[in-house]
């Protein structure tokens, strides 16, 4: 037989794109331009008024950032400082009437007992039980 048989023949006919893909990667390519950022800012800013006296002072926009972020972080203990802290809610007014009787472990037991007849109440309460 001159000719290669069918298998082969599909084996080198399929190898044919791998080898030609291969080729073709190892070939040397053209480098491709590539174009260079700079990054570029924004061009220089004529300042006025306030924004002139601050800009003197803090050139740089982070300068500003964080000049701002300490005054907001500076307000919180300012206004507690001045605030005066917290104020004690008034006691509760002693009642003479009412029939409510206040348990013998209640802060305010000891202000409504000193009112004429509220221990004549704790007593015939206490007598129920």
């Amino acid at each position: 037989a001159i000719y290669p048989t069918t298998s082969t023949m599909s084996y080198l006919t399929r190898g044919l794109p791998v080898m030609r893909a291969a080729a073709q990667r190892a070939a040397p390519r053209a480098p491709v331009a590539v174009t260079r950022r700079n990054m570029g800012g924004h061009a220089p800013v004529e300042y006025e008024g306030v924004d002139k006296i601050v800009r003197d002072k803090l050139p740089e926009d982070w300068q500003v950032v964080l000049a701002i972020l300490g005054g907001y972080f500076m307000l919180y203990p300012i206004s507690k400082i001045f605030s005066g802290g917290k104020k004690e809610a008034p006691a509760p007014a002693a009642t003479g009437g009412g029939g409510n009787i206040p348990s013998i472990a209640d802060d305010s037991f000891e202000a409504w007992s000193k009112v004429p007849g509220n221990m004549a109440k704790w007593e015939a309460e206490v007598a129920k039980m």
